[in-house]
């Protein structure tokens, strides 16, 4: 499902609740320069995604039917260039662990760091937005 297209930072969803979907929803539009190419219930409908979509940031819930995000995180990583960012409600030790080691850029406690994973979306969106100087003579 494409949500938007307006050039600004492209970041897939993948979460299989709604209610978590709509609140990022929610958030990303009230952040702006933010285009949600793809939201997704599942883990193999982000494993497909993914390649088609060409998102600068993917969210992956950690629990989700199918494959788990930690699944397609493996899966993708070695080809997705982009930013990966962990989200779930089982923040154990072991689970960051497990994400971290297989590649994810952040991990996030969706019940508690909202608004951390805010800041680095809006961050890694700031940071695309500023062009690069080219001090090239």
């Amino acid at each position: 499902m494409t949500v938007s297209n307006s050039g600004g930072l492209r970041v897939l969803v993948a979460e299989d609740s709604a209610a978590v979907r709509d609140q990022l929803v929610s958030l990303f539009s009230s952040l702006g320069g933010i285009d949600l190419v793809a939201l997704v219930a599942d883990g193999d409908s982000a494993l497909a995604s993914i390649p088609l979509q060409s998102p600068d940031v993917v969210l992956l819930d950690v629990r989700m039917p199918g494959r788990t995000g930690i699944d397609v995180l493996r899966s993708v990583r070695g080809s997705f260039r982009g930013t990966v960012i962990m989200l779930t409600n089982f923040a154990d030790p072991l689970t960051r662990r497990l994400c971290l080691e297989a590649g994810a850029d952040y991990f996030f406690d969706k019940s508690t760091e909202f608004r951390e994973m805010l800041g680095v979306i809006r961050s890694i969106r700031d940071r695309l937005a500023t062009p690069y100087l080219d001090n090239t003579p």
